[in-house]
């Protein structure tokens, strides 16, 4: 009888995990890849529906993208203003709105509809110190559209 080795094999062994591994990596970065691509075309049909002034629409939308990335404040400035259209917690929006704000290079409209949010809430002080500052940074144009 021949002495068994306890390792026969690995080598043979040893490729096919690495060829198994390789093809998951790949199939794990494709699908990763199309994720994006997804976020990015729901990104831009909510995007649409926002310009068109289809806040209800563009909602739920908004809710998704934000809970992917908390952090951005174009988003969080889309979706409270939608939240004053559709929610009705209008302190969900003001929170949404204050983090937008607080971003120097958002647009002046979200301190618009910052101060819609206290207004609707009824803080008066609040929304008057807001439309102040829209006031204060809105271009004739936007000023005229509200």
């Amino acid at each position: 009888m021949k002495p068994r080795t306890p390792f026969r094999g690995t080598s043979a062994h040893s490729k096919v995990i690495t060829r198994i591994t390789g093809i998951f990596l790949v199939l794990l970065s494709t699908l990763q890849l199309y994720g994006q691509g997804g976020d990015q075309q729901l990104r831009a049909k909510a995007d649409g529906l926002f310009e068109q002034k289809s806040y209800l629409e563009a909602l739920p939308l908004y809710s998704q993208l934000v809970s992917l990335t908390p952090s951005d404040r174009i988003l969080n400035y889309r979706f409270g203003t939608c939240l004053l259209f559709g929610g009705e917690d209008k302190d969900k929006a003001i929170g949404h709105l204050k983090f937008a704000v607080q971003d120097p290079g958002i647009p002046a409209e979200a301190w618009y509809w910052l101060g819609r949010a206290y207004h609707l809430s009824y803080l008066f002080k609040e929304a008057q110190a807001a439309y102040q500052r829209y006031q204060g940074t809105g271009s004739k144009k936007e000023l005229e559209g509200f």
